[in-house]
């Protein structure tokens, strides 16, 4: 996978012992973490506008719009503010949900 692609959607798995892991979207990451989770350190995610990183625990997501899904179905794209992740929802449609409540819908 080339993630230098999905820059909008990555996230990116701190681990306790220094690595990192990189996917092209909480679809790909939701597979690892569930099998590393007492490894990880830290989970950071790219907001879909800007591609910075951001904590994972303070994004937003969008989740189940028309935006096309990366790796799934459903598309799950993370805001790093509310207002932002508001106003894609009145355009594009979706729910919007916490890094949690996302991966927990995978």
């Amino acid at each position: 996978m080339w993630i230098d692609q999905y820059e909008h959607t990555k996230h990116v798995v701190n681990l306790r012992g220094g690595n990192t892991e990189y996917f092209c979207s909480i679809a790909c990451a939701s597979k690892y973490i569930d099998v590393n989770e007492r490894e990880i350190y830290k989970i950071k995610v790219a907001d879909f506008i800007t591609k910075k990183l951001l904590d994972a625990d303070y994004a937003f997501y969008l989740v189940d719009s028309n935006i096309p899904g990366v790796m799934s179905y459903i598309s799950m794209i993370a805001f790093s503010t509310s207002k932002k992740a508001e106003e894609f929802r009145e355009i594009h449609g979706g729910k919007i949900m916490t890094f949690e409540e996302a991966l927990s819908s995978q």
